[in-house]
């Protein structure tokens, strides 16, 4: 699941430059990219956090 959200940023990321006709599609890249690993990260944390929570 949380791949298919980072896939979801990194194409929404491209569609909005694509849509605003921004041409700096490498930077659209990276921007998606970046935001991605941002996703990847608060997901990891969530489940560092969880881990540490007892089960109910």
């Amino acid at each position: 699941m949380t791949y298919v959200a980072f896939l979801l940023v990194f194409l929404g990321e491209v569609a909005i430059r694509a849509l605003f006709g921004i041409q700096d599609i490498p930077a659209a890249f990276g921007h998606g990219f970046l935001a991605g690993l941002v996703v990847l990260g608060v997901d990891f944390v969530s489940y560092f956090i969880r881990s540490f929570s007892p089960r109910s």
